[in-house]
């Protein structure tokens, strides 16, 4: 059912304008993704999803005109979540950009997101959307301490130089310092990483997987048991999230064994530029460790992105909690400040901040480059 605005309405999105759709996002330069890969896009989001049920779940919503054209969208991702052991629906908000002309039907069309049941996330929102949300919706923001800071380690030398020469842009004063500032960087980098001397434990194993592991549903009944609020880390969510499409091709799973039972996994994603990589880690699933077995992995993980091509500038990642953050600075990475961008909204107030286990993976930019 349609609502009327002024000449324009809102309605669901209907498969058939997805192809409008994708038209109107590439002309609102969303994403920076051309017309087939917004069609390419809307597959992952939607086709592809195993939590998507296209008899009961909308794909979104659109301010349209008379003319049938396009003025307005909002995507919506539906998922699942883990709480206190029972799954429940939740959803993402993704891509809500509104032509200028029809800016003003903007809240009404997030409205129509607010309507589900279930706890929403926005987890990209712009400056400007964080106070609609926090003061219109009365979202509630995620501000662990691990969310709010990012931690860089440099990889390769040549390729941080470039990065530094991107970002002093109209600054060619400074460029010819760059490289040696890399250099006093990376060889900090080492420095630290030596002084810090993580231990490895000679257990532990760690490899690359392309395909969801047999003992994955075991593996999941522990760890959903030590969280009381966590997104669905199964069998159908592994194949969606780094199994499938053709953008699962920027992304590495790796899985972490000790003495051949699954501890876990940790999934990284490849940020392409024209001259450099950047590599973030989007989600660490472990189950309860100890400080050797969560050095182990760091070091691993490392080693593994290092391995991921000459081009990879730096690996970025957050701590997940205060131990971790001891041994990303002991292992090499630097701290920078940040701010969380993760809001929510669970209207039963039932879901404190501490109870969600958050990750990049929550939301909708997990599923973007």
């Amino acid at each position: 059912m349609s609502t009327s605005v002024q000449g324009l309405r809102i309605e669901v999105l209907q498969p058939g304008q997805l192809d409008e759709a994708a038209r109107f996002l590439e002309s609102e330069k969303a994403g920076g993704l051309d017309k087939d890969e917004w069609l390419a896009k809307f597959g992952v989001l939607w086709d592809q999803n195993p939590f998507f049920d296209t008899g009961f779940h909308a794909r979104g919503w659109v301010v349209v005109d008379e003319n049938e054209a396009i003025l307005g969208f909002l995507g919506n991702v539906p998922v699942r979540y883990v709480r206190e052991s029972t799954e429940e629906a939740c959803y993402w908000a993704t891509t809500w950009f509104v032509a200028e002309k029809a800016r003003a039907h903007s809240l009404d069309l997030f409205r129509k997101f607010m309507a589900q049941d279930g706890v929403l996330f926005d987890t990209t929102p712009t400056p400007g959307v964080e106070l609609i949300l926090a003061k219109r919706f009365k979202f509630a923001r995620l501000d662990s301490e691990w969310i709010k800071a990012d931690y860089i380690l440099p990889i390769h030398l040549r390729p941080c130089a470039v990065f530094v020469k991107w970002r002093l842009g109209n600054r060619p004063l400074l460029r010819p310092f760059s490289v040696a500032a890399c250099m006093a960087v990376q060889a900090l980098t080492w420095c630290r990483s030596v002084v810090g001397r993580l231990k490895r434990h000679p257990g532990i194993e760690v490899k690359e997987i392309d395909a969801s592991p047999a003992d994955l549903d075991g593996w999941w009944a522990s760890y959903k048991r030590q969280r009381s609020y966590t997104l669905v880390r199964d069998d159908r969510s592994m194949r969606w999230l780094y199994f499938s499409g053709a953008y699962c091709q920027s992304r590495k799973v790796l899985e972490i064994r000790r003495g051949g039972a699954l501890l876990g996994f940790v999934s990284l994603k490849r940020n392409r530029q024209p001259a450099f990589a950047i590599v973030e880690l989007v989600d660490w699933a472990m189950l309860d460790l100890n400080e050797d077995c969560l050095s182990t992995i760091i070091i691993e993980v490392r080693e593994a992105v290092r391995r991921w091509g000459e081009d990879v500038a730096f690996l970025r990642t957050n701590a997940f909690n205060a131990r971790m953050a001891d041994l990303l600075s002991r292992s090499g990475f630097w701290k920078f400040g940040g701010k969380s961008r993760y809001y929510y909204f669970d209207r039963t107030r039932k879901l404190s901040p501490s109870a969600l286990h958050a990750t990049p993976v929550d939301g909708d930019r997990s599923l973007f480059p």
